[in-house]
């Protein structure tokens, strides 16, 4: 073998070994480069999550929050609808019962509260008061149940007040404590009369 030929296998074998580090080098810095992205990438995507599941609970606190609010503000306006609609229940019954209280059946309603009371009383003394509305009743109400009637100077709408003095008993048979009651009730004891 030549000199020439032994230095072009020497050069040979010296390009393929610089060849072969080279493609080493290249590979073992692609590697790591891959490993750098993969690892980038993972840092990425990590923050994606974090700022998805940010970016998700503030809009679940907004929505939340909005609900609320909406709810809220529904029931303020069923309360409101439900007072208005209670206002106008008990002036319809208030009217009613002032139409009632003009005819005769009233006069024999309020016979009937008395005999009760008096019943009631078993004998004991007793006070019967009605309504100052319910004045020119009085003189009928008295020779029909044989008891003295007292107007009351506090008003109460119609029907009768009782005070059985010696047992310290009260018989409330008035219109504006039953519709007071009932708008009680019906408030959940929110209302008064």
């Amino acid at each position: 073998m030549t000199l020439e030929e032994k230095l072009e296998n020497i050069s040979q074998a010296a390009i393929e070994d610089a060849t072969q580090q080279s493609e080493a080098l290249i590979q073992e810095y692609q590697q790591d480069i891959n490993k750098v992205i993969k690892i980038h990438e993972e840092e990425i995507q990590k923050r994606n999550i974090a700022e998805y599941e940010y970016q998700y609970a503030k809009m679940e606190r907004e929505k939340n929050k909005a609900i609320s609010q909406a709810m809220l503000e529904s029931k303020m306006t069923i309360a409101k609808k439900t007072q208005e609609l209670s206002d106008k229940l008990f002036e319809l019954v208030k009217t009613k019962l002032s139409a009632y209280k003009q005819t005769p059946e009233y006069e024999s309603y309020l016979l009937k509260l008395i005999q009760s009371a008096i019943d009631f009383s078993n004998g004991n003394e007793i006070m019967i008061y009605i309504d100052p509305s319910d004045a020119s009743l009085k003189e009928a109400l008295e020779k029909k149940s044989g008891k003295t009637i007292t107007i009351s100077t506090e008003e109460f709408f119609g029907g009768i007040r009782a005070i059985i003095t010696e047992k310290n008993i009260l018989i409330d048979e008035s219109f504006a404590t039953k519709i007071s009651e009932e708008k009680e009730q019906k408030s959940g004891g929110i209302l008064s009369c």
